[in-house]
């Protein structure tokens, strides 16, 4: 399997993906039934909300910008349909399922509570490990070498962003987040209860 360049506006592009995840990610959050003062509330969006430091912010904003290119690029990927097909598809939807179960623990615990319930017992980050596998599957599926490199760029901030979300919430949290970060694996594994 090789990574080529190919890019063509088409029906059958990775637009298909990319539009898939960001409605599955965003709209039950924007369109949930309304649900009593304990429970988390949508605020404007700012990709800076959680970071006070402007290297914090400078990266967090280049994170932002690669996003959106990489939905932008995705008009231009067509699809490649054979084996690598079915390999990227199986990965991009591990990465859907763990959006899936990322919002349905963000929306069932309180807004002043750590999330600890649901995937968010084996990642302190299931939400970048979804936006990981989703850019990959996109990026098997139509065989783009240019699709990757933005993955890997976009991986590597996200990376660094962590540190500052943890920094964040251990000013918001205080011990409560301290105790979460020792117990639960910063990207994925058991639990160290």
């Amino acid at each position: 399997m090789f990574f080529q360049t190919q890019f063509e506006l088409g029906i059958l592009n990775a637009w298909i993906f990319t539009v898939f995840y960001f409605l599955f990610s965003f709209l039950p959050i924007i369109f949930r039934k309304k649900r009593s003062k304990k429970t988390r509330k949508i605020s404007s969006f700012s990709p800076t909300d959680n970071v006070e430091d402007a290297a914090g912010k400078v990266i967090y904003w280049l994170s932002f910008i690669i996003f959106i290119l990489t939905m932008i690029v995705s008009i231009f990927l067509p699809i490649i349909f054979g084996i690598s097909f079915y390999i990227g598809l199986i990965i991009f939807t591990l990465g859907i399922i763990f959006v899936g179960l990322t919002i349905t623990s963000w929306m069932n615990t309180p807004e002043n509570e750590v999330i600890k319930i649901g995937i968010y017992r084996y990642s302190r980050n299931p939400m970048y490990i979804s936006m990981f596998l989703t850019h990959i599957g996109i990026s098997i599926v139509t065989l783009s070498w240019v699709f990757f490199l933005l993955t890997i760029i976009y991986s590597i901030l996200t990376i660094m962003i962590v540190f500052f979300e943890e920094k964040a919430c251990i000013q918001r949290f205080g011990e409560s987040y301290k105790k979460y970060m020792r117990e639960t694996p910063r990207w994925l594994g058991n639990t160290k209860r």
